[in-house]
């Protein structure tokens, strides 16, 4: 017999699951239409158009769904119709949307190299950045067209910060553009996919730095301070100029707690360092220092003055621009006319300093002015030469006067700086003997030096190591050469006999730059393709600049 239908049939055939889905999907529509109306308003779009674009979307999405004759098949045609119109609403805005706003998320803002991509998206830091009050900013609104700009900003210290990055330095032309950082001298490049993020980047720097954003020509520098994350207050000092190429933008970061050095702490090998400290002891004298771009002249001109008590001496210094406000001491800057150098030089003298710090020499004028003077003070000069001999050429050339130049000469220190390997993955081998006997190493005592690998376990080759981030190198020391000019040499300087010169100091056992280079590769501080990159220095150049053994320690 069967049974006569029930209410109870028809209710239990309505899916409980159902319309969740779709009041769900109803309320998300919703929405992403209120915030597409949000984000019209700020770029000043079609709001209309794209309004009533969106609502007709969304009523023929959700009537095919109701209409088709399956939940699923209703669900996919619904999707298509919203999602459909969402990618079309983008496209548009990417056409009138402010440079440096455009939406790309299938794009990421570094080129698409996998080891650059690993570098630089693996972390970032928050950053705060603080007005001139040291009040800090708000941080831009996460759609408006500063957002993409802070959020490079964060990724770039996060990239430079934990590997004691110096400097950043951004580039941008009409067709391609670059952000790179330089990690102990040395720069890790990337390439930017689209230069207008380039471009909204330095504007941002600019607005945040307090300079005009619409001026692309003139220099502009400026120093900016942010709060990054657990390494807290930094200062970026802000370089901005432009050409009818593009854009430039540079960086200089110099985190709060930067670490000042000490005489025994600059990579002087102790016969070097004895030298110097007697040098300094006399009290008078022309102390040369020179360095080429970058590797660390203000650095060692700070750390001699840090030789001297400023409570007890007179100091004063002459630069272009002051690294360091120390404490105790005067610090001037130099003239933007190089012909008042000179003038300036004489006034500052005038108030006999016992010590005299000129962060480079600029004139004859200036030199003949130091030779004079080197016979009662202290003076410290630097200059951008690639190694002793250079600057003494130069010395001589500006003073112009052979005997007084020469008098007047205490002491030459020439200095590069070298990366160190990183102690963590550093790797050892056995070095060919024919290598170290071009070298002029003896392969009796040299049995073992380091190279680079880059990760802390070689059976894991895919993963960096966590202390140099996968460079190879972590910090970097000083290899010097130091020449303490006696009689003889003075005499041998005044009649430019330089082959001399180099036999009188070689007898002396003055050690040559590669000497001293090759001394930290011996040690395991370095490495010999370091050494070649800082100095270049092939294996056969070294016996001839050398002239004999190297020493160890």
């Amino acid at each position: 017999m069967t049974m006569p239908p029930t209410l109870a049939e028809p209710v239990m055939l309505i899916s409980a699951v159902k319309p969740l889905v779709v009041t769900a999907a109803l309320l998300a529509w919703g929405r992403v239409v209120v915030f597409f109306d949000r984000d019209l308003d700020r770029i000043e779009g079609a709001r209309r158009l794209w309004g009533g674009l969106q609502v007709a979307a969304g009523v023929m999405g959700f009537g095919l769904w109701l209409a088709a004759p399956g939940f699923g098949i209703g669900a996919a045609m619904a999707g298509g119709v919203v999602l459909g119109t969402a990618a079309g609403y983008v496209v548009y805005r990417n056409r009138v949307a402010p440079a440096g706003s455009r939406w790309e998320p299938w794009r990421l803002p570094f080129g698409s190299k996998p080891a650059a991509l690993k570098a630089w998206a693996g972390r970032h830091v928050r950053v705060s950045v603080l007005d001139p009050t040291s009040q800090t900013l708000n941080p831009p609104p996460t759609h408006g067209p500063y957002a993409t700009a802070h959020r490079l900003l964060e990724v770039i210290l996060g990239f430079a910060l934990p590997r004691r990055g110096q400097s950043v330095k951004v580039v941008a032309t009409a067709q391609e553009a670059e952000v790179a950082v330089q990690i102990d001298g040395v720069d890790q490049p990337h390439p930017l996919n689209d230069p207008a993020i380039a471009v909204n980047f330095i504007n941002y720097i600019k607005h945040c730095a307090g300079l005009e954003v619409d001026e692309r020509r003139k220099r502009q520098t400026e120093t900016l301070q942010v709060i990054a994350g657990d390494y807290g207050l930094t200062t970026l000092g802000v370089v901005c100029s432009g050409s009818m190429r593009g854009l430039e933008m540079a960086m200089d970061i110099k985190p709060a707690s930067a670490t000042t050095y000490s005489l025994g702490k600059l990579g002087l090998m102790e016969a070097q360092q004895q030298q110097i400290t007697s040098a300094l002891g006399s009290g008078h004298g022309m102390i040369l220092v020179s360095c080429p771009p970058g590797q660390g002249l203000t650095t060692i001109l700070y750390t001699l003055l840090g030789t001297h008590d400023p409570y007890t001496q007179s100091i004063v210094t002459l630069e272009r621009q002051i690294a360091v406000e120390v404490e105790g001491i005067s610090h001037h800057t130099l003239a933007g006319d190089p012909r008042e150098h000179a003038h300036q030089l004489s006034l500052l003298l005038r108030q006999t300093p016992d010590v005299l710090m000129l962060s480079d020499v600029s004139g004859g004028q200036a030199a003949q002015v130091l030779a004079t003077s080197a016979q009662d003070m202290l003076i410290y000069a630097g200059t951008r030469q690639h190694d002793t001999f250079s600057a003494l050429h130069e010395w001589m050339t500006l003073a112009d006067d052979p005997q007084a130049a020469a008098g007047a000469l205490g002491a030459i220190v020439s200095g590069h700086l070298v990366r160190r390997l990183c102690t963590r993955c550093r790797t050892p081998y056995t070095p060919q003997p024919d290598l170290l006997r071009k070298l002029n190493l003896d392969p009796g005592r040299v049995s073992q030096l380091y190279q680079s690998s880059r990760t802390a376990d070689s059976s894991k080759r895919s993963k960096p190591c966590p202390d140099c981030f996968g460079i190879g190198y972590r910090g970097c020391v000083g290899v010097f050469e130091v020449m303490i000019p006696d009689d003889r040499a003075r005499s041998l300087i005044v009649q430019n006999e330089l082959d001399a010169l180099r036999h009188h100091l070689r007898q002396n056992k003055m050690i040559w730059l590669q000497e001293a280079a090759l001394a930290k590769v011996i040690e395991g501080v370095t490495s010999i393709s370091e050494v070649s990159r800082v100095l270049g220095t092939r294996p056969s150049d070294a016996q001839a600049t050398t002239g004999g053994t190297v020493r160890h320690g």
